[in-house]
């Protein structure tokens, strides 16, 4: 895995032009399928407090801000020092948690990056391909993708997604897409879920109601494909586990125990 401190330092200035990068990460404490893992103990910490590290070393955003659903989150975010703003604890997903925190705290910034408060494995290599077209101001909504086998197609832990030669996507879904992917012999892409939208877009989303296919899907991006919004999906070549049960907490602290993670903790 890669270092936050091993990469070369570029002018954010020059790639990103006058664009202000502000990272928000939405937590919630009871979780469907892994109640209260955000307070999960991860060598010695907290799952939230290794995510909440890991993106305030990312020198992209200007500021980084945990948007939390109770005020026992909010007690453990001040105890390590984090950022916070207690959201409402209704939102329907982490985008409208996010919005939640925009207005709350009536936060300035042009581009707004939802990091999921589990996903830990995120290296600062995957922000800066989340980021690369941020200056096209024709692009409202990006996200990540990775090539992976069709084995793990067939894991609907994973979630995957289908792009046009645009690289916009078509369409997310917990079972293999293509279909037949054996058969046909297609490129299966998982899809990494940080997020990255901008300020106008967010405003819009917020007044969609939270139904259709995200919500019978629960996954959330599927709302703004039904209500046209294009979303731009970047390659990158590596990977995050999502923590989704206690064995994924397990598996991403054996490869913490392996990686440079640790040493740059």
């Amino acid at each position: 895995m890669t270092s936050f401190f091993n990469l070369p330092e570029i002018s954010i200035r020059s790639v990103y032009g006058e664009r202000k990068v502000v990272c928000i990460i939405p937590a919630r404490l009871n979780s469907r399928r892994f109640p209260r893992k955000v307070l999960a103990r991860l060598h010695s910490k907290p799952l939230i407090q290794h995510v909440w590290e890991s993106a305030v070393r990312c020198t992209e955003f200007s500021d980084v801000i945990l948007g939390v659903d109770s005020w026992e989150l909010a007690r453990e975010v001040d105890r390590f020092g984090g950022k916070f703003c207690v959201t409402d604890i209704n939102c329907p997903s982490g985008t409208h948690r996010i919005i939640d925190v925009i207005e709350k705290m009536s936060l300035m910034g042009d581009v707004f990056v939802n990091w999921q408060s589990d996903m830990l494995l995120l290296s600062l290599c995957m922000v800066r391909d989340l980021l690369q077209t941020i200056v096209n101001q024709e692009q409202k909504i990006w996200t990540l993708k990775k090539t992976i086998s069709a084995k793990d197609g067939e894991n609907r832990h994973i979630t995957k997604v289908v792009t046009d030669k645009f690289g916009k996507a078509l369409y997310f879904s917990r079972r293999a897409i293509p279909f037949d992917v054996f058969a046909v012999g297609e490129d299966l892409h998982k899809h990494i879920g940080i997020y990255a939208y901008d300020r106008d877009t967010l405003m819009k989303i917020k007044k969609l109601p939270y139904v259709g296919l995200a919500q019978k899907e629960q996954l959330e991006q599927l709302l703004f494909l039904e209500e046209g919004f294009s979303i731009y999906v970047h390659s990158t070549k590596q990977d995050s586990l999502e923590i989704n049960t206690p064995e994924d907490l397990q598996k991403v602290s054996r490869i913490m125990e392996d990686s440079e993670f640790l040493m740059s903790a």
